[in-house]
């Protein structure tokens, strides 16, 4: 299984985590990876954390911050590629209240 996806099942197990319909601080955004029918990936997906009100974290994979964890969308810039430009699935978890 693609990672996205794996993580998905882990946080669904884990009695700690929720499926949110609103985000809050410290959230985790899973945008799982496309794949055709024999498993290949043909969209990469994405895992970020919510930092901010309206900032998401994760690995940098460009510039000058490559390779480090940063604020590198707000929440409506990770809708527009993930969901919108790459047709990908959006899952929020949050630890339970």
């Amino acid at each position: 299984f693609p990672v996205t996806i794996s993580i998905i099942c882990q946080l669904f197990l884990d009695k700690r985590f929720e499926r949110l319909t609103e985000p809050k601080l410290g959230s985790i955004w899973v945008y799982p990876a496309k794949t055709d029918s024999k498993g290949d990936i043909i969209k990469h997906g994405h895992i970020l954390v919510q930092m901010t009100l309206d900032g998401l974290a994760s690995n940098n994979s460009f510039g000058l911050h490559k390779g480090k964890f940063t604020v590198n969308y707000t929440i409506e810039q990770a809708r527009k590629e993930f969901v919108v430009n790459r047709g990908l699935k959006e899952y929020i978890y949050g630890f339970k209240d």
